[in-house]
């Protein structure tokens, strides 16, 4: 059994009254003052991590340098055998 109303459609809208329409601009939510504050924060950040990056660089030795390491001269005999006794 079918009921009369079956057939029908319901014409009413499915966007809200308050919906945005073509052209409308929406309210400022904030998010592109977020994204700028975002953005120029970044640029702050690489920069001072360039700057740190060149100094380290600077500073930093190339290639390391030792101390000459003691070798050890020949030893006479003699004072050796001195040395012992």
């Amino acid at each position: 059994m079918r009921s009369g109303e079956a057939d029908r459609v319901d014409e009413t809208s499915v966007w809200p009254d308050d919906a945005l329409q073509a052209g409308d601009e929406p309210d400022d939510d904030g998010l592109d003052e977020l994204l700028q504050d975002a953005q120029a924060a970044a640029k702050v950040g690489a920069a001072r991590f360039a700057e740190e990056f060149r100094r380290r660089e600077a500073n930093e030795v190339k290639s390391p340098t030792f101390p000459p390491h003691p070798e050890s001269t020949p030893v006479d005999a003699a004072v050796e055998a001195h040395a012992i006794d």
